[in-house]
């Protein structure tokens, strides 16, 4: 089978560590390398309240997104994962800012990155960061909002946050 488009059609991989998924069809012989796009899975730690209403400049993460690291879709990766400014806002929702920090140790790239929010196979929410460009040996930061119900957050077992990772050369 092939993965056409972008859409993974029968063809899944899976690599799994301490709390991360990271896969794609067309997988290199190493567990942490992948052709774009690349899919990476970890708990969305914003569904725990605890962490609602964060004070201005305060921010969250966790062991899963520093583990992230690992994982290099066409030798890009996503270095750092801090969640910032999850706040209440109107219609019962909470809106968290997504902060990444990507590098491209490889030639020019442009990056985009589809956010989604899954409750077993239900997904609850989107967002999409780019496309923006990564230069060859940058470390760049992006950011951007997921704004989810709060009914849809859950703790037991912990929403999931999936990040599809596509880049292509400029």
């Amino acid at each position: 089978m092939k993965c056409l488009s972008g859409i993974l059609l029968g063809c899944v991989l899976a690599t799994q560590s301490f709390g991360q998924t990271a896969r794609q069809g067309d997988q290199k012989s190493d567990p942490t390398e992948f052709h774009s796009p690349m899919v990476v899975e970890a708990p969305f730690i914003a569904a725990d309240p605890g962490v609602w209403n964060l004070k201005k400049d305060s921010s969250v993460t966790s062991p899963e997104y520093g583990r992230l690291r690992r994982f290099h879709c066409d030798g890009v990766s996503i270095v750092g994962l801090q969640l910032v400014s999850s706040k209440d806002i109107p219609g019962d929702k909470i809106e968290t800012e997504a902060h990444f920090s990507i590098l491209n140790p490889g030639h020019d790239k442009f990056v985009k990155l589809l956010l989604e929010l899954f409750n077993g196979d239900e997904k609850v929410a989107e967002s999409s960061l780019g496309p923006f460009k990564v230069k060859e040996g940058a470390l760049v930061q992006h950011s951007t909002k997921i704004t989810p119900s709060k009914k849809d957050l859950k703790t037991d077992p912990m929403t999931t946050l999936r990040i599809t990772m596509t880049n292509w050369d400029y």
